[in-house]
């Protein structure tokens, strides 16, 4: 299993914050570098009806384009996919219809290397428009337009593992009885990172040119505590909208980042990839006071989660008996 265990520490500083709210403030990827601690929201979601009385309108199926990547690789989807399948090597565990640890790592890190360019897309698409949205005071299709986001991601995630499996002639059933075995094994919390972290270490695809200074950055995340803390609207008035909506409680987490970081940019124009970018500099790591305002996010994030009743770090469990 040491596979797995690779693949999580090097991705530990995308992955901790899910545990009180899916990077709900950016910045705290960094101080949970050695945390492995997950939101049990982030696993095996399955896809949820927007609120039919407010939006009524069918919201317009996901494509893929064959154009030359946003990236800049100058590569096709077609030549893009091609060029991973031939890195993946298919292998069983012996007398087993199970798939070797390896093999899943890297399906699931493929599965980022071959949706990057469309997230890239999808995101600044979404961007614009629910900015646009909260610009104009229109809170309802603000809120429709963060909560469609997260589906799109989800969309987006499970096409393109979809897409990896077919190519590898891997039946969708045998990678998901995979995972669940191996859950069973007790490498739960291991695929509990691994699942999670995808959603998370998608977001390094959007490059980032801006350079902050310690003091720009300190700022951010004070200003990141001040919002979680006093919860201006929209911010308090679309999460207290979604807590009372059975199909939408499981996107708050999710939400309460984006709403943040619509806030960051509104007042700051700094985006997500800009913070993440530079708080992963040596000088910020390093930061006895960076360090100390990373850790006041985590804890005033996990009070807002256990107020909203969505839990804490404790209540995630450690093993397969406690999930199921």
């Amino acid at each position: 299993m040491g596979q797995l265990y690779s693949f999580v520490q090097d991705n530990k500083k995308m992955v901790g914050i899910t545990a009180v709210a899916a990077i709900g403030a950016t910045a705290t990827i960094v101080y949970n570098k050695r945390k492995q601690n997950l939101s049990q929201s982030e696993i095996f979601k399955t896809p949820k009806q927007l609120d039919d009385e407010y939006f009524p309108a069918k919201r317009s199926a996901y494509y893929y384009d064959d154009r030359e990547d946003t990236l800049y690789t100058k590569m096709t989807r077609t030549g893009k996919i091609d060029q991973i399948i031939d890195s993946i090597n298919v292998n069983y565990i012996p007398n087993s219809e199970c798939l070797e640890p390896q093999t899943i790592v890297d399906i699931l890190q493929n599965t980022i290397e071959l949706a990057g360019d469309e997230f890239i897309r999808m995101t600044m698409r979404n961007r614009a428009q629910r900015r646009q949205f909260r610009e104009n005071s229109k809170l309802n299709q603000y809120r429709y337009q963060i909560i469609k986001y997260n589906q799109d991601l989800e969309e987006l995630l499970e096409k393109s593992q979809a897409e990896l499996l077919n190519r590898l002639d891997i039946n969708k059933n045998i990678f998901e009885e995979s995972m669940l075995v191996l859950m069973e094994r007790g490498f739960f919390q291991q695929l509990y990172m691994l699942q999670a972290s995808v959603k998370q270490k998608i977001k390094e695809k959007i490059p980032s040119k801006k350079d902050l200074s310690l003091k720009q950055i300190k700022e951010v995340i004070k200003f990141n505590i001040r919002i979680l803390k006093e919860q201006p609207n929209p911010f308090k008035s679309i999460i207290s909208f979604m807590i009372n909506k059975q199909d939408q409680k499981d996107y708050i987490p999710n939400v309460i980042s984006l709403l943040v970081q619509d806030f960051i940019y509104q007042k700051y124009k700094i985006e997500e990839e800009d913070q993440i970018r530079n708080i992963s500099k040596p000088e910020c790591m390093g930061d006895p006071e960076i360090l100390q305002l990373l850790g006041e996010i985590e804890i005033t994030m996990q009070d807002l989660m256990q107020n909203l009743g969505l839990g804490g770090i404790e209540n995630i469990p450690d093993n397969f008996e406690n999930f199921a």
